[in-house]
Parts: structure tokens; C-alpha cells; sequence
């Protein structure tokens, strides 16, 4: 499946000069609807105690004026530092930044090429949580874990070149600045990140791709996981509904498989959590599938959960037990919850339930009656999108391509908010 997302996006960019070709003085000042890129550049970070260089990988996508309005406006912007950084309480882990209330306007003067944003972005590292922890918060059976965030106040400045007209060898250049503005733990103080030509495709429909990385168990010769293929695709098809409104796409690596049998019965959250804590991947929601929970521990989480929702950091603990529900643990048994893991998925694209009062200010709630409605482990969530679940996700690790070719999200939402 990954080779042929690298293939799509390959020919998309051959097939783009075709697909918005210029057609003299008659035709559209501009070829396409989007500009978007991908980001790998340095910079530099400023901790309590030192500034230390870092390597940081993204997205950046541009909505250039149309319908909707006569202004650009920057409607992604993800960021993540994969390595982390060294502060005085320890290293930080992945650091996740997300745009806050996208899209913002953008000015753009169409003489010099200039370009200027101003923004608000939330920041997020595993060393919060070690340090502060996490908000847990059930409901109907159904836990999550809210991590605690920052906020940073950030301009890019800079340029664009090439022909915009034509869609042809665009360039962004310039920096963004980032400053601390809401703090939780203060490692992370400020950011200078400057942009080095990078590239800029043009488009008129984008794809936004998260890679979903799979942990199953080792107990001699079986392993965990029974389940995930059955739950990946219907989790692919639940989010596959955004279309009309956005396209998800989840992008699953291979397994990585655990040799320790301590994991194939989760017994407590807190085994749960050193579960999710043998795999560390920067780039990926990690989904770690025991075989079993314990009949507590599912009754009282729903069979699993998601932590970190919303950052770069965010992982789901489940059990194969989503599909084997025990019968006299429940009135409703076998193949029960064939959506829990697009609930979950929804959790990490950061998403609440709908009745969920603490949901943090910078995230969304899931809208009634949709898959993001709890269920507790002996029913299945509802089999339900809305557009509002699809327009609101919000990831670092959500990465955008020029949409070409097979469309992944064939179907529109059932619930159109």
C-alpha cells in the first residue's frame, strides 16, 4: 500500500503541467486551488539553559484565493522534531507542533512574491507527560488520556517564487519564528526555523496521510494482532467518508512484534501504558495490540484506549478481544466492536467524545451519533462519519500529498455538520 501511495504521488507531480495547463489571458490568474509541500530543514531551539540545532520534518499547505474568498490562507501547518531535544529535565522525545485554528489568512503581495502569516501553535513532547501526566476521562465505559499542551506564537515570513501562473517550479523561502506563550513544563522556549527552497506543488484536491505503525506480542509460536486487520479496514472505511469534505488516509507500516509474553494480558492501565512505551516510532501512531484484557480492565476502559491525543506522541492500547467478546462478560459477544479502532484513530487525529466537558480548548468534539460516540467495550461505536469529524481532525503527524488517481475517500459523510 505504500508503494502505491509513492507511485500516486509520483505521477500526480509528472501529471500536474497537464492537469492545469495555461491557457492565455482568458484563463485563471492562478493554475491551481493549493500549493502544499513537504518540509525537511533545520533549525534552531532555545531551552531554559542553551539553544541547540535541530532537524525538523512537516507539511505546509497554502489555500490560494477562489471561491471562498479573495485571500490565502495557511490551512496546515505540522511540524516535528523526530529526535528531540536535550533540556534540563531530560530529553523531550518527539516534539509535535499543529496549527491552531486553521485556516488562518495569509498576505501575500502577488508583485515580490511576498509572503507573511501570522499564528498560534500547539506544542506537545512525551517529557510533559513523564513529567506532568495525563487527564484521564471516561465516559460510557470509554477512556481517554488528554496529554497536557503548550502554545506558540509564530510568523512565517518569506517568499515565493516561480510561476505561479503556470503551477511550475514554486519555491517558499523565508523563516518562521516560534515563541513560547502558554506554558506547561518550559522546556521548549522559542524556534528559528529557516525555509530553504522548499518546494511547492500545485493542486486542486489534497490527501492527508498518517502512518499507523502496529505492535503485536510474541507468545511462542502465536502472536497478537488477530484483529487489527479486520479493525484497520474498517477504520479505513469509516474515515474513508470524508470525501466532499477532506480526505484521511491511514498509511500502515509493517508490524513490529514485542518477545515478551508480560504483554499478551493486559491486567492494568499501568501495564497498558508500559505496553505503549516499548515502540517509540516519530512518524507514526502507534497501535499496540495485546491478545487479551483483563475482564476489569476492558469493562472499565472499553477494551482500550488512546493517550496523547492529538500530538505527535499519540498511541492506542486495544486488545484482540474487540472481535472474541467473551459471553459472560457481556450480553452482546463474538465479533462486537468492528469500529473501535476508527474510534480510537479519531481520538489520536484529535477528536473528543461528544459529551466530553474537560475535551481541551485547542481540541474538537466529536459530533452525536457518530463513530465518536463512546460505547464501552460490549457494543460496537456507532457506524457513523460526520463532516464535522473529518473537517476538524488535527494531527502533526498528518501529512498532505497532491490527491491523483484512485480516490481513497470514495464516500461522503452520513452526517453532514
Amino acid at each position: 500500500m505504500e508503494r502505491h501511495w509513492k507511485a500516486v504521488y509520483f505521477l500526480g507531480l509528472l501529471g500536474l503541467a497537464f492537469l492545469f495547463p495555461f491557457a492565455g489571458d482568458s484563463a485563471p490568474k492562478l493554475a491551481c486551488t493549493l500549493l502544499l509541500g513537504d518540509i525537511r530543514v533545520g533549525g534552531d531551539i532555545v531551552t531554559p539553559r542553551k539553544t541547540e540545532e535541530a532537524t525538523l520534518e512537516g507539511s505546509i499547505v497554502f489555500e490560494l484565493p477562489g471561491p471562498a474568498g479573495p485571500d490565502w490562507r495557511l490551512s496546515q501547518f505540522n511540524l516535528i522534531v523526530p529526535r528531540g531535544i536535550s533540556t534540563p529535565k531530560g530529553n523531550s522525545g518527539v516534539i509535535g507542533l499543529s496549527l491552531l485554528d486553521a485556516p488562518v489568512k495569509a498576505e501575500y503581495d502577488e508583485r515580490s512574491g511576498k509572503i507573511r502569516a501570522e499564528f498560534i501553535m500547539v506544542l506537545h513532547y512525551p517529557l510533559i507527560d513523564e513529567v506532568k501526566g495525563f487527564r484521564e476521562v471516561s465516559e460510557k465505559g470509554c477512556t481517554v488520556f488528554h496529554s497536557y499542551t503548550e502554545r506558540m506564537r509564530g510568523v512565517l515570513e518569506g517568499r515565493i517564487r516561480g510561476d505561479l501562473r503556470r503551477g511550475k517550479e514554486v519555491y517558499l523561502e523565508g523563516r518562521v519564528s516560534l515563541f513560547l506563550a502558554n506554558s506547561v513544563l518550559g522546556q521548549v522556549r522559542a524556534m528559528e526555523i529557516w525555509l530553504r527552497k522548499i518546494a511547492l506543488f500545485c493542486g486542486a484536491q489534497r490527501v492527508d496521510i498518517i502512518k499507523i505503525q502496529p505492535v503485536f506480542v510474541r507468545n511462542g509460536s502465536s502472536t497478537s494482532g488477530r484483529s487489527f486487520s479486520e479493525l484497520m479496514t474498517r477504520a479505513q472505511e469509516m474515515w474513508g467518508r470524508c470525501g466532499g469534505v477532506r480526505c484521511v488516509y491511514f498509511q500502515v507500516l509493517p508490524p513490529r512484534y514485542i518477545n515478551n509474553t508480560a504483554y499478551w494480558v493486559i491486567d492494568s492501565k499501568s501495564e497498558g501504558w508500559r505496553f505503549s512505551r516499548t515502540v517509540n516510532v516519530p512518524d507514526a501512531v502507534e497501535v499496540f495490540v495485546a491478545a487479551e484484557f483483563s475482564r476489569d480492565l476492558a469493562l472499565h476502559t472499553g477494551g482500550g484506549w488512546c493517550q496523547s491525543c492529538g500530538t505527535a506522541s499519540a498511541k492506542i492500547v486495544t486488545n484482540d478481544l474487540q472481535l472474541d467478546v467473551p459471553c459472560d462478560w457481556c450480553r452482546e459477544c463474538g465479533d462486537v466492536n468492528y469500529f473501535h479502532l476508527a474510534h480510537e484513530l479519531g481520538h489520536a487525529l484529535g477528536l473528543c467524545h461528544p459529551g466530553d466537558d474537560e475535551c481541551p480548548s485547542w481540541m474538537s468534539k466529536g459530533s452525536r451519533n457518530s463513530v465518536m460516540e463512546p460505547s464501552g467495550f460490549c457494543a460496537d461505536n456507532p457506524d457513523r462519519q460526520s463532516a464535522r469529524n473529518c473537517r476538524m481532525a488535527v494531527n502533526p503527524l498528518l501529512h498532505a500529498a497532491i490527491l491523483v488517481g484512485k480516490v481513497p475517500c470514495p464516500d461522503t459523510p452520513n452526517i453532514r455538520d
